[in-house]
């Protein structure tokens, strides 16, 4: 197998472990961890945005690949892709406001 080849083989890999959501599983598995692991209401609400964002991806993987997808179905992809973009910032602002309830020792 030559160099050419090679390259193609593994570019044809990566599109099609992105096409199926593989790093959109990863990220998924990884919050879910995260918000297992540290109870943080941010956590779990990226969590659930990854989630979603997953599942976006496979119904998305679908509908290329059995029904061609018309306009409408693409338009019908769309919410809940921007459902998980708000529920990723509703999040993320979570995050970043939240309040350690650990009193510091300035001394």
């Amino acid at each position: 197998m030559d160099t050419e080849s090679t390259n193609f083989l593994i570019s044809v890999l990566f599109a099609k472990a992105i096409q199926w959501g593989v790093p959109q599983l990863i990220l998924a598995v990884l919050t879910t961890i995260a918000a297992w692991r540290h109870r943080s209401v941010g956590m779990w609400l990226l969590a659930i945005a990854a989630i979603l964002t997953l599942a976006v991806s496979l119904w998305l993987a679908f509908l290329i690949r059995h029904s061609g997808g018309s306009p409408r179905d693409y338009r019908m992809v769309s919410y809940p892709n921007f459902l998980a973009l708000l529920i990723s910032i509703g999040g993320w602002a979570a995050l970043a406001f939240k309040h350690n309830s650990k009193k510091r020792d300035d001394s």
